[in-house]
């Protein structure tokens, strides 16, 4: 550690920035799982389909290879727009428990 060091420093070990993100996510979820109820199996289904997806995405981040241009992520970037509206389409299919 030297002067002007802040943070834990978790970006030196993959498994522990693994172990705090995924712990992160983890919890996130159990959260909203647990004041958040479905309307319709709509609710249910593109909920656990936005989980998976966001996992998928994680680990193919982590340990998938880059791409031989940058052509790749200039479409990646401008499709990250739809995880908005998925987003809102979950949100419409749940409501807050009672």
């Amino acid at each position: 550690m030297f002067i002007g060091h802040f943070g834990l420093g978790l970006w030196y070990s993959l498994i522990g920035t693994i172990a705090i993100e995924g712990l992160i996510f983890i919890v996130g979820v159990y959260v909203y799982l647990k004041f958040i109820q479905t309307k319709n199996k709509i609710g249910t289904w593109s909920l656990w389909s936005l989980i998976i997806f966001l996992f998928i995405i994680y680990f193919s981040n982590l340990f998938g290879l880059s791409p031989h241009s940058t052509e790749p992520l200039v479409y990646l970037a401008l499709s990250q727009w739809l995880l908005i509206f998925w987003g809102y389409w979950v949100d419409i299919n749940r409501e807050i428990k009672t």
